[in-house]
């Protein structure tokens, strides 16, 4: 996966306000069907990692672990992000399909 290519599409969905962003705001994009893929940092803690395994696969959302919180973070403006959820078919498409 080409990890600044998966970024820079991260960083297109926050100004195009398709993003949501931490524990429970993913959560909520989950559970009200807007998440098309949810990314989760490689260095993300073991129980969130573990909780969107299994909120994506209850709603049947492809999950993608890929850099550390501080590369997602950095992409969104924001210090750390551990958890990110794509609520945009095409853009969630790209990230899938970045080689």
């Amino acid at each position: 996966m080409n990890e600044q290519r998966v970024l820079q599409w991260l960083g297109l969905a926050r100004r195009a306000n398709r993003l949501a962003w931490g524990d429970k705001a993913c959560e909520l994009s989950l559970l009200s069907g807007r998440a098309e893929l949810v990314v989760v940092a490689a260095d993300a803690g073991h129980n969130i990692r573990k909780k969107f395994h299994r909120l994506c696969g209850e709603h049947r959302v492809a999950v993608v672990v890929f850099a550390s919180r501080q590369d997602i973070g950095r992409a969104l403006g924001k210090e750390t992000v551990a958890v990110a959820a794509i609520e945009d078919r095409g853009i969630a498409r790209e990230i899938l399909t970045a080689n």
